[in-house]
């Protein structure tokens, strides 16, 4: 199931013109081989075994306490979905799902939060829940509560990809990346659905950037998050920093960043 990434992306300059990354990656690649899915799932499979593999199911809920930062003014007043810029929440997840609860932990909206329940939305407050499933979704809510719960377990979620070929490697400073290209549906372009270039460092096998189109916001537009900080959590693995870049280098500039604070799996949930 692919996830809607919208906001999330640095805007692409293609104006008009379709982003298509299955092109884009081939240009600059040798051949793809035949036995390319193949070795693409592996490499996704050694990514996921890197950050625990298969103990992530063994847990129910996942709780995650994270702080987004917009630095750029214009950002931050034209996409910045939070109250406060830097705002911290906790938000509960329901592992392997789009299901999750988030609760701002701090500032004028303390205690209140949103939530997402088989794509049915709702916000809280101290006077309760206000929930109405005959009402259309909150735009804000269906789109942000997803995006937070995917990109932390991307290296588990991207198996769930349908369309997915092993595309060479790329070197940056100072590593050797193996590329994996992967979407949904039987071919590598379908329109309409979001397609992704995952860049997994060979000596660690942890992700380190993935590259992605974002459909639900126009054609062509593409958008670039940069993983780090990888730390343990019990027997998971997780990135403690995600930050959407401008480009694959160290002085990037960045349009917001996550900093994952707290981490747990399976807590006495009020």
């Amino acid at each position: 199931m692919r996830v809607a990434l919208l906001v999330l992306a640095v805007l692409s300059p293609a104006g008009c013109t379709a982003s298509n990354l299955w092109s884009a990656a081939n240009d600059a690649s040798t051949a793809i081989s035949a036995d390319s899915d193949v070795k693409g799932r592996e490499w996704l499979r050694r990514a996921s075994q890197a950050q625990g593999g298969q103990a992530l199911v063994t847990h129910r809920v996942a709780s995650l306490w994270m702080r987004d930062s917009w630095p750029g003014w214009l950002m931050r007043t034209l996409i910045m979905p939070w109250p406060e810029n830097g705002q911290l929440f906790r938000q509960d997840i329901l592992v392997a799902s789009d299901t999750s609860r988030l609760t701002f932990v701090e500032g004028d909206e303390k205690d209140t939060g949103w939530g997402i329940q088989h794509w049915v939305t709702y916000r809280f407050n101290d006077e309760g829940v206000s929930w109405d499933p005959t009402v259309d979704p909150d735009s804000t809510v269906k789109f942000w509560l997803p995006t937070n719960a995917y990109f932390p377990f991307l290296a588990w979620r991207i198996q769930e990809a349908t369309f997915v070929r092993y595309m060479g490697t790329e070197e940056n400073s100072g590593r050797t990346l193996h590329r994996v290209f992967a979407t949904w549906g039987a071919q590598p372009t379908t329109p309409g659905i979001d397609q992704y270039i995952v860049y997994i460092d060979e000596k660690t096998d942890l992700i380190a950037y993935v590259r992605y189109t974002v459909r639900d916001m126009g054609e062509s537009i593409e958008g670039l998050m940069e993983y780090s900080d990888y730390r343990p959590v019990g027997d998971v693995t997780l990135p403690f920093s995600m930050r959407v870049v401008d480009a694959m280098k160290e002085d990037a500039s960045v349009l917001h960043a996550y900093t994952v604070v707290r981490a747990e799996f399976d807590p006495v949930l009020a």
